[in-house]
This record gives structure tokens, C-alpha cells and sequence, in this order.
């Protein structure tokens, strides 16, 4: 308790992710099977949501199961598809104490890809704890950081050809809103267990200005040691990322005006604006533009989660 006191009197990242690695190895080294380190490895992921949560980090996410794992050996997939159901049937178990954490549940992914099992107890695990707001726990499932970028290019794409969206809508603050993190800050730091340094296709467009930390411990003995670790390491590094944000979101801001300004002039060719009368036109546009974005990024949410309440229904009609 000290120790983490100590390093909340510094600044703590908001946002939190984690690459846990290593938990094949972890039980290769323990003469266990493939399945027996997983289920370690989810052990210690409860540990670190609390440590986290007891340094103040407001969301984690977590590298759950990529996409490309299906191409694993069907006994390992069928392990974890099983441990992943017993895990959110747990948190299901536990929901009062969900409530009293405050922890919001997301899951980040394809989940139709899933046994409806799992996807059942996935989408009850989300619906129970939607109202909670103290932090957010995102478990990216079935997920690839490519398949994400490609779904937020495919829904933009798809609404500006319905007339949802116009062309100069499009921004880099749009698309990162229509990625599965939605709108949620982007991670400040990312840790990776195992060794290994490369990011596996995680949080590839959230990623650019995270502070990443390769932690040579295997995921299962992940301590909170070597947390404290990765935080003195973000800190070190704080006022570079905070500057270099700001600096960005000038320049974009900056950008975006500039843009709506020349847009406005070359709308009316034959008019002599006033000062004063392009900007009041191009408050208009910029005023169109967020009620447009607004609606729109509300109804992707919305499908969203109509999906996991619908899946929840579903769970409670068979049981």
C-alpha cells in the first residue's frame, strides 16, 4: 500500500493495456499442459485488474484471444474456449461485487465467431455491469487490431454512401470513435509479457503514442513488482507522450479549420464574406458536422450493444 501510494503521487495512465504472453511457455516449463497455463494466466489477470484498480487506472485492456489462436491446435482452442466460459460465468457469479468495484465489462471482437456458450456468457457478463462507470475492463476476443481498422473503414465507407455521413466528415477523431474502443482514451501504456517485442497486431491504430514496456516475465508470474515497474517506466516518459498529444490535437484542430474555411470560400465564389461572416458559416458547418458524427457513432454503439442484450435475452430464454 505504500509502495502504490508512492506512485500515485505521480502521473498514472488513464489507460492500460496488456499483451499477456507466455503462458504456453509458463507451463512447457512446468511440464503442464497448454490449458493449465492459461487458467494460470487468467489468474494473474485478476490480480493485476486489482492492482491496477488500486492504483487509480480508470480502463485495461487485455489481449484475450486473437483471431489468428484458431489456428492453434484444436485440443489448446477447445481448452480455452471452455476456460473462457467458466471465467465469465465466474464474473457472472460475483456480480455484486462487479457493482460494488464499479468495473464495466466490454469484450472487444468478433464474439459471433464464438460457441454460443461462450457467447452467452460473454454477452451476460457485458449486459450486468453496462451501467457501471468506475472503470472499464476491455477483453479483446476473437480480435485483430487489421480486422478492426477494417471494420471502422467499412462502416464509414458504408455511411457516407447512405447519406449518414458527408465526405469532409471523415477524420482522424471519426475513425478512432468507430474502432471497437470506441471512445475511449487511447491506452498510455502497453505491457507486454514473455520477452517478446512486437505488438501481434493489438491496438495497432490506438498504439501510436503509448508508452510500450516488454516485460521479460513470462504472464503467470507477472507480479505486482514488475507493474510498478511499467508505471515508473510511463512516468519517466509522461511529459514527452502529454506534449506530443496536445501538439497533435493542435494540428489537427488546426487542420480541420482550416479546411471548413476553405471550403466555405469556394461555396460561394461570387460573395464577398466578411471576416466575421465566414465564421459564423463555418461554426454552421462544424456545428452539421458533430450533430452528424454524433448520431451516427450513437447508433454504432447502439448495435453494439443491442447485440450482447439480444445474445443475454437469448441465455435467459434457454436457461
Amino acid at each position: 500500500k505504500i509502495v502504490a501510494a508512492a506512485v500515485k503521487t505521480g502521473p498514472v495512465p488513464e489507460h492500460v493495456a496488456f499483451i499477456m504472453d507466455g503462458n504456453r511457455r509458463w507451463a512447457r516449463r512446468a511440464k503442464e499442459a497448454p490449458v493449465i497455463g492459461h487458467a494460470e494466466g487468467f489468474s494473474t489477470l485478476k490480480q493485476t485488474l486489482e492492482w491496477c484498480l488500486d492504483l487509480g487506472v480508470e480502463m485495461v485492456t487485455v489481449y484475450a484471444f486473437s483471431t489468428e489462436n484458431f489456428k492453434r491446435n484444436k485440443e489448446e482452442v477447445d481448452g480455452l474456449m471452455k476456460l473462457a466460459e467458466e471465467k465469465f460465468k465466474q464474473l457472472l457469479d460475483e456480480e455484486e461485487m462487479i457493482h460494488k468495484l464499479g468495473v464495466r465489462v466490454k469484450v472487444l471482437g468478433d464474439v459471433k465467431r464464438l460457441p454460443q456458450s461462450l457467447q452467452f456468457a460473454i454477452a451476460k457478463a457485458v449486459h450486468i455491469s453496462r451501467t457501471n462507470s468506475r472503470a472499464t475492463l476491455n477483453v479483446c476476443f476473437v480480435y485483430t487490431g487489421q480486422e478492426e481498422i477494417a471494420s471502422a473503414a467499412d462502416q464509414i465507407n458504408v455511411a457516407i454512401s447512405e447519406g449518414i455521413l458527408e465526405q469532409h466528415d471523415v477524420s482522424e477523431t471519426l475513425f478512432e470513435q468507430c474502432l471497437y474502443t470506441d471512445v475511449s482514451p487511447p491506452p498510455g501504456l502497453i505491457i507486454r509479457s514473455s520477452g517478446e517485442i512486437r505488438l501481434s497486431d493489438f491496438l495497432l491504430w490506438q498504439s501510436g503514442f503509448s508508452r510500450l514496456v516488454f516485460s521479460h516475465v513470462l504472464w503467470p508470474d507477472f507480479s505486482f513488482w514488475e507493474l510498478i515497474k511499467c508505471f515508473l517506466y510511463y512516468q519517466k516518459d509522461h511529459a514527452v507522450i502529454k506534449s506530443t498529444l496536445h501538439q497533435r490535437q493542435t494540428l489537427l484542430d488546426s487542420q480541420q479549420l482550416e479546411a471548413d474555411t476553405a471550403a466555405v470560400v469556394q461555396q460561394h465564389p461570387n460573395d464577398t464574406l466578411s471576416t466575421h461572416k465566414i465564421q459564423v458559416l463555418v461554426d454552421d458547418r462544424q456545428t452539421a458536422r458533430v450533430r452528424r458524427v454524433n448520431a451516427f457513432i450513437h447508433s454504432i454503439q447502439q448495435k453494439r450493444e443491442d447485440l450482447f442484450a439480444q445474445l443475454a435475452t437469448a441465455s435467459d430464454n434457454r436457461s
